[in-house]
């Protein structure tokens, strides 16, 4: 019997594979495809939902962000010496 594995191409025997042996019989394939994919429609899921719900209106709380102004502070001159 281990005859007959060896002439029909098993996998390890060294014998040359037949046309059967493409990518599409790779499980690791189409994992990586399904991966790919899954990772694309996500991608395209969080946009569309940006677009669909937009961030809310933060209230006006002047010329400041995060208690920090958006100003450049007043140059301060050193007092005259005496």
């Amino acid at each position: 019997m281990s005859a007959q594995l060896r002439e029909s191409g098993s996998p390890g025997s060294g014998a040359p594979r037949g046309e059967g042996a493409g990518w599409h019989r790779h499980p690791l394939t189409w994992l990586g495809a399904l991966i790919l994919l899954g990772s694309l429609a996500g991608c395209v899921w969080l946009i569309v939902m940006a677009q669909r719900h937009p961030d809310p209106v933060l209230d006006e709380v002047g010329m400041k962000i995060l208690r920090m102004p958006l100003e450049a502070a007043p140059v301060r001159t050193a007092a005259p010496p005496r």
